[in-house]
């Protein structure tokens, strides 16, 4: 059972977190959408790495194991939380995604040649417009992203909530075998398992609140154990980029779901009683990912026309782009708050 001490520093946790995980996820776009511009540069793409893809990729897990404790520790009933996430989450979602198609829109008026998964938006029917706020046109079994395309996240996200109530029955009577048949999957598949992710780390959370177990007490009594997972996955996870590992990939899964774990259970607590922490970062955190990301497409022409620099250049305009993209994204939610804090509070579900 969660006492009100641990829920008051899980709680601080989650609230410390917010914009680190958010920063991890900038990391991981910078590098995924200039990724075509550095083939070939073997030392950037190793030094790059434990920042883009072992700690960058698990911004998005650790938010879903985030989302199902919050969601099940919740004493809302299912009614008043599908209301609460209408705010939280489906406003969000329709409002950026419909500004993406609005910019789309403008430029294909300008006379420019829209192509969106291999389909000029002048051909767009009414089935195509709004297939695109849900994957573009292809679902690619269920790794499809809408039109913003950091969006998917909150795409399942709304369809785990809808259907937490069958969740909550499944694990009720399986306990951890529903979240570890599926991390199986998850861990072994090849493909980006956007699908088998959203289920893994959201059931894996609801697994706490529903079989009452207390997630702070449990890490607190094997912290060792989860400290010594860690470092051993970091690692192995880190070393297959100059050795052959077998497994590398689900290795590097592995590491996501224990690099979650270290963030949530001691990282969060540790930046919150050594004063790391800013409200307004952690107000901003949403807005930041909801933005961020049309700034990562600006920066990819400059890396393919880069592509034969050396890898120090490309390190140093990597690290540039990732300091630069968030302190815009910072300038402009501090200055739309100003002006606008109603506006900003709405379409950001009430975060900022």
């Amino acid at each position: 059972m969660l006492d009100n001490q641990s829920y008051q520093k899980l709680s601080r946790s989650i609230e410390t977190l917010r914009f680190p995980l958010i920063l991890l996820i900038i990391c991981l776009h910078c590098y995924t959408s200039t990724s075509a511009g550095t083939m070939g540069h073997d030392t950037y793409f190793r030094l790059i790495y434990p920042i883009s893809l072992w700690m960058g990729e698990s911004g998005v897990p650790a938010f879903f194991f985030i989302s199902g404790l919050l969601l099940f520790y919740s004493k809302k009933t299912y009614i008043q939380k599908l209301k609460s996430r209408f705010h939280t989450l489906l406003i969000p979602y329709l409002f950026f995604n419909g500004l993406i198609l609005c910019i789309y829109l403008c430029s294909m008026f300008m006379g420019n040649s829209v192509m969106i998964i291999g389909k000029n938006l002048a051909d767009y029917s009414l089935i195509d417009y709004m297939r695109a706020f849900w994957d573009r046109g292809v679902w690619d079994h269920g790794n499809g992203s809408p039109l913003l395309c950091p969006f998917w996240y909150i795409r399942n996200l709304m369809i785990l909530v809808i259907i937490s109530p069958v969740l909550s029955y499944i694990i009720k009577h399986t306990k951890l075998l529903f979240p570890v048949f599926f991390g199986l999957l998850w861990i072994n598949a090849r493909d980006s398992a956007y699908t088998l992710q959203s289920l893994t780390m959201f059931s894996l959370a609801a697994y706490f609140p529903i079989c009452d177990r207390n997630p702070i007490w449990i890490f607190n009594r094997y912290k060792v154990l989860l400290v010594c997972a860690f470092l051993f996955l970091a690692i192995m996870d880190i070393m297959h980029l100059y050795m052959y590992i077998p497994f590398s990939y689900s290795i590097h899964r592995l590491s996501l779901v224990a690099n979650s774990f270290f963030c949530i259970s001691i990282l969060g607590d540790y930046m919150y009683r050594h004063l790391l922490y800013s409200p307004f970062l952690s107000k901003s955190a949403f807005f930041v990912f909801s933005i961020h990301y049309p700034f990562v497409t600006f920066i990819r022409p400059i890396f393919l026309r880069l592509s034969g620099a050396s890898d120090i250049l490309l390190i140093l305009l990597y690290l540039g782009s990732v300091i630069g993209i968030t302190l815009l994204c910072l300038m402009i939610f501090r200055i739309l708050k100003y002006i606008m804090p109603g506006f900003v509070n709405c379409i950001t579900g009430n975060r900022g």
